[in-house]
């Protein structure tokens, strides 16, 4: 605050703060005023009617002293009297504060301009962008008849990059909203990294109807690099068991929706959308199998506006969890019979001497644990093959009962083989020793054949 004082030794009007004399005044008129230049952004239009009133006070306060200083001139004293105080300093002051409210300094029409925007928009660069707009202005500074124009700016520079008599001033700015309706909706496409930055919009009408908002509202376009889709499944995938798999990517604007597309999924599976924010997400009810394990899902994302596409895509493996499928292979080893193989079998004849390698192939996820067992015997294998089991040189003895058993968090299953091993020459003697056999037993009945013969002739 200013005070400006007249005292009767001096002529002149000082700042109390810069008075470095202490002597009584005789006559004394103050008067304060407010040096503090108000605030450039108003509440209320109430505000501004308060500041327009005071300086009207000032300028009545003003002319009032000028006439007791006409009086005083007509006395013939001087303009400095120590009756007359300040009235020529007051004077103009009030003048040129009304002055200046009348030419727009302290605009009274920010009551009627006003303008709401986001302050914050993100954008990935390639995609899209709306800044939503709505302003209003004071209809009595402008012509009915005169069109109304509007520009969007960039701040650092003041560039126009939209208006509303053209398409857009850069190829990829475009103002979208319908200024008449108060909208004035700022669109982006193709955003690019040199695009980041704060905006605002001007609006103008003849002849007085002429405004710059940013005071009200400097959108920051945020251009962020762009991201690849994520592709999310919800909980563990278990054959047999549904499940919903989702991908999510950044939504752009309405300009450029994205379209999914899967790949490596069942076909005739819908993917519906759905909205959070600034991701959309497609979600697909899945029901995965063991054949689905290790397989690859594609996602992939278009964009596309007239000539202007971006695709981006994600890929990812399926860890599809199932119990243990167990099948048994094997072949021979170290016999005539050298690397005969044999598969999916229940029964199996070998010789005495032979050697074989039993397989015991098995599925499963999470990797199940392999058992081979022989009776209830369980059967050693080796460190580095746990579901190989070698038996070399068998005799006759190693006949029996061969389970491969395999287990994991999700089921236990096993496969069994019936082994015979025999030994050849056992088997020839048994033959010949059957042979003989048979061959005494046909000597033994010829023998009574012919005896029963011999007696029957002798009777006759």
């Amino acid at each position: 605050m200013l005070q400006f004082t007249c005292e009767n030794h001096s002529h002149f009007c000082f700042r109390k703060e810069e008075r470095d004399f202490h002597p009584k005044p005789f006559s004394c008129a103050v008067l304060t005023i407010a040096q503090k230049k108000p605030q450039e952004e108003r509440s209320s239009p109430e505000s501004w009617r308060k500041v327009a009133l005071l300086h009207q006070e000032v300028y009545l306060l003003g002319l009032l002293r000028i006439l007791l200083l006409t009086t005083t001139i007509q006395r013939g004293l001087s303009f400095r009297d120590a009756n007359m105080g300040c009235p020529l300093e007051a004077f103009f002051l009030g003048l040129i504060s009304t002055q200046l409210l009348w030419k727009g300094v302290i605009p009274e029409k920010v009551g009627e301009y006003y303008l709401k925007a986001p302050d914050h928009v993100l954008v990935e660069e390639g995609l899209c962008a709306m800044i939503p707009c709505n302003f209003t202005y004071n209809k009595q500074h402008a012509l009915e008849t005169a069109e109304l124009k509007g520009y969007w700016k960039k701040e650092e520079n003041n560039q126009v990059v939209a208006t509303s008599t053209q398409i857009s001033a850069e190829n990829h700015f475009q103002l979208i909203g319908d200024l008449t309706a108060g909208n004035c909706s700022l669109l982006i496409l193709n955003a690019q990294e040199s695009d980041e930055g704060n905006y605002f919009f001007r609006m103008e009408k003849e002849p007085r109807a002429k405004y710059s908002f940013f005071k009200f509202a400097k959108p920051y376009l945020n251009v962020t690099k762009g991201q690849l889709p994520e592709i999310q499944i919800l909980g563990t995938l278990r054959a047999g068991y549904s499940t919903k798999i989702t991908c999510a990517t950044f939504a752009s604007c309405s300009w450029m929706p994205p379209k999914f597309t899967w790949n490596g999924l069942p076909e005739g599976i819908e993917s519906p959308l759905q909205l959070n924010g600034t991701q959309v997400y497609s979600v697909v009810d899945f029901l995965p199998s063991v054949a689905d394990h290790k397989q690859n899902i594609t996602c992939r994302v278009n964009y596309t506006n007239g000539s202007n596409s971006v695709s981006r895509e994600t890929t990812i493996q399926l860890n599809v969890t199932f119990k243990p499928q167990i099948l048994i292979r094997g072949e021979h080893f170290c016999s005539n019979k050298s690397q005969q193989s044999f598969r999916n079998i229940s029964q199996l004849k070998v010789q005495k001497g032979d050697c074989i390698r039993l397989r015991c192939k098995v599925k499963g996820n999470p990797l199940p644990q392999v058992t081979w067992v022989n009776g209830t015997k369980v059967l050693k294998t080796k460190p580095r093959a746990l579901n190989v089991l070698e038996l070399p040189d068998l005799k006759p003895e190693d006949s029996g009962k061969y389970t491969c058993q395999a287990a994991n968090e999700l089921g236990s299953v096993e496969a069994s083989l019936e082994l015979s091993v025999t030994d050849p020459i056992k088997t020839l003697l048994l033959k010949v020793t059957g042979a003989l056999v048979v061959l005494a037993v046909i000597m033994i009945i010829t023998g009574v054949i012919l005896a029963s013969k011999r007696n029957i002739c002798k009777f006759v």
